[in-house]
Order: C-alpha cells, then structure tokens, then sequence
C-alpha cells in the first residue's frame, strides 16, 4: 500500500472547501495550528462536518483511534471527502477489512479515483468483500477513468494475466505504456515496474501488435500526444542539462578568480 502523507498534509488546507465560509475556515484552520481540541468539539458538536473532519484528524494524530473514527464517521456520512478517504484508511490499518471496503465503496462511488483504486485491490485480494476479479478489474478501470494513476499497472497486470477477463497482451501493453508514462521518479519501484512488464509484453508482440497497442494507449488517454517519444527524449534533455551546469562550473570559478585578483591589485595599489 502506497502512503497517503501527502493527501494528510493536503488536508490541512482542504477539508471543507466546498461552501465554506471563509471567516470560520480560518477560524477551524487556527484552532487546528493552536491544537485546540476543546475549541474544535464545540464546532462540531454543532453538526459542521468540516469540524468534524477535523476533530477526526485532530484525534488521530493523538492516538485516539476509536474517538478519531466516530468523528470521521459523522462528517463522511455528510459526504465529506476526507472523512470518506480516513474511515477507510484507518479501519485497513487497523485491519477491519469489511469496515474498509464499504467506506472505500463508498468514496469510488462518490468519484474518488484512489478509493475505487483501494477498493479494486480489496476485491482481487478478498479482503472485507467476497474475492471478484472482474469486479476488481470493473472498479480498476472506474479508478483509472477517474485520474488515479496507480489504477494503470494493476490493469495492465490483470489483462497481461486473464485475471477477471480474458488474457489481451495488446491492452496490457497499452496500460503499462500509460503506467509508466504516469508514474515518476517519487514512485520509482511501480515505474520500474511497468517499464519491465512492458519489456516481458513486447517480446511476445509483434511490431504490428506493439504499434496497435501504443494507438491504444493514445485512444485511452488522448491526452498525451506520444508515450515513445516523451519516455525517450526525457533522459537526453536531463543529461544535457546536467552537462550544461557542469560546463558552468569552471568558468564560474575562473571569472572568481579573475575577480578576486582584480580587488587585491586594488587594494595594493591603494595602500601604495
């Protein structure tokens, strides 16, 4: 499972966004720096699920799981998508699978790509839901709809293998071409990945079928003019620019010199 730090980050600035009024979000923001506990429960004692999201969060981050939960439960039943994404990461951490799934459920059918993401891992696995492959396969392509890049190798693993659907060597190498065009440096092992899955897929291609199967990856993500291309060039732009600022550094330590020279001169001269 891949960490969610920076969605929990992000949260400090987005948690009720939608509708809010400007004064009493800072007012929230503010209570939160100061970590006032009291000042916020009596926010959310009122119903405001934004107070709410953030009593979860508050609570949480001082181990107070059980309390964090009823907080968070309140404001996802109100839609909050925070709340949605923290029910479901903190019931899996604490290993209540059927508790996950449904809150995971219930954020991919809110349009959350990383919950129907989470949630298609679940129901390949058979984790709190029954084992349903192509219901896992279903929610994966849902999540990739949605944007959530870690939808794109676990596709193109599902058709590499026939796992949930028939076995399509083509749509495999289409999704692990978009798997690793998606997926940079912060991710190194998904991307490696993908760039070895696309290695194995294209020894079994033709070059008919590997061109098919890049104008596939175009048709699903149109987007993105070409993954061959881009994949290629990157590394030459970044080892020119490399040398680039290594060809600078000696000419930045010769016009130093030259400068430093120049000053002492000057002042010699001066005290002459």
């Amino acid at each position: 499972m891949r960490s969610r730090l920076a969605i929990l980050v992000l949260a400090v600035f987005a948690i009720g966004q939608t509708g809010a009024r400007a004064q009493t979000d800072e007012d929230l923001r503010l209570l939160w720096r100061k970590g006032d506990l009291a000042g916020m429960e009596q926010f959310a004692r009122t119903g405001d699920s934004r107070a709410e999201a953030w009593m979860g969060l508050m609570l949480r981050n001082r181990s107070r799981r059980p309390e964090a939960k009823e907080w968070f439960r309140r404001a996802a039943e109100k839609g909050d998508r925070f709340s949605l994404w923290s029910m479901a990461e903190i019931h899996e951490q604490d290993r209540e699978y059927p508790e996950a799934a449904y809150w995971y459920r219930r954020g991919a059918e809110a349009g959350m790509g990383e919950s129907a993401t989470q949630y298609a891992y679940l129901s390949l696995k058979g984790r709190g839901v029954e084992k349903n492959e192509a219901e896992a396969l279903r929610w994966y392509l849902r999540a990739a709809e949605l944007g959530d890049r870690y939808a794109y190798l676990p596709l193109a693993r599902l058709y590499s293998e026939g796992t949930g659907t028939s076995q399509n060597r083509i749509e495999a190498y289409a999704w692990a071409t978009i798997a690793e065009y998606h997926l940079d440096g912060s991710d190194f092992e998904p991307e490696q990945a993908a760039r070895e899955l696309k290695v194995h897929l294209g020894q079994a291609l033709t070059a008919d079928q590997a061109a098919a199967a890049l104008n596939r990856a175009k048709e699903l993500q149109p987007g993105v003019d070409s993954f061959e291309k881009s994949s290629g060039i990157m590394p030459i732009i970044a080892g020119l620019g490399i040398l680039g600022v290594l060809a600078c550094i000696p000419v930045g330590l010769l016009l130093g010199a030259k400068a430093f020279v120049g000053w002492a001169v000057r002042k010699i001269r001066g005290r002459g």
